[in-house]
């Protein structure tokens, strides 16, 4: 009666113990499919905000360069008029 008893005892935890690796299993291969789709699409679109960044800055560069041609082209003017206050002319050269 005791071997009947301890025989049930483990097949109920045997069961259980089933449910549990079925479960861990399904858990596994979800994690497994999201990973395998998610991983490429982040690298993906990390390629492409890196892309649409490049040229941002690429854009950023050439204005500044720009900017500091102006810059040395005007420093070289000497000599400037100041234009006046009022509505008055400038005054002659």
């Amino acid at each position: 009666m005791y071997q009947q008893k301890d025989e049930k005892t483990l097949m109920i935890e045997a069961e259980g113990l089933r449910k549990i690796a079925f479960f861990g299993i399904c858990i596994s291969t979800v994690a497994t499919l999201t990973a395998i789709v998610a991983i490429p699409s982040l690298y993906n679109y990390m390629q492409t905000v890196q892309s649409t960044l490049q040229t941002e800055v690429d854009f950023c560069v050439h204005r500044t360069n720009g900017l500091f041609e102006q810059y040395e082209r005007i420093k070289g003017v000497k000599k400037l008029v100041k234009r006046q206050a009022g509505y008055g002319a400038a005054p002659e050269i």
